[in-house]
């Protein structure tokens, strides 16, 4: 599972010589996971969850109901995805829908050049 899901999930920190495994809060796995693969986008989010469930591109984009091409497009972030079809993805693959809109809406103010941040909550 991982971060990435609504459900609950296990994460530890890794241990340095002499320390014990620490379990990590959900607010820093998210900023762990996003200092390991480097600045989190939708695209990023979309190939860590897919890689998390064993998935090739070909059996996430069978999921997902799109192309392979399609799939390898929005994680390498050469197309961006609306809210509405960042809720679709998320729901399909079993994803969180608020990070999913979340970093769909980063992608696109980024995309714009608009220094701002998205926060949100589930109504």
């Amino acid at each position: 599972m991982g971060w990435l899901m609504d459900k609950p999930c296990e994460v530890y920190a890794p241990k340095r010589r002499g320390e014990r495994s620490v379990r990590l809060s959900r607010a820093y796995r998210f900023f762990y996971t996003e200092n390991e693969v480097g600045e989190l986008t939708f695209g990023s989010f979309l190939r860590v969850a897919r890689k998390s469930m064993e998935l090739t591109q070909s059996e996430m984009a069978s999921t997902l109901g799109v192309s392979k091409s399609v799939v390898c497009d929005l994680e390498k972030g050469r197309q961006l995805v609306s809210p509405r079809l960042a809720v679709k993805i998320a729901r399909k693959a079993g994803l969180s829908e608020v990070i999913a809109v979340k970093l769909c809406l980063q992608d696109q103010l980024k995309k714009a050049k608009i220094k701002m941040i998205v926060e949100l909550q589930a109504a």
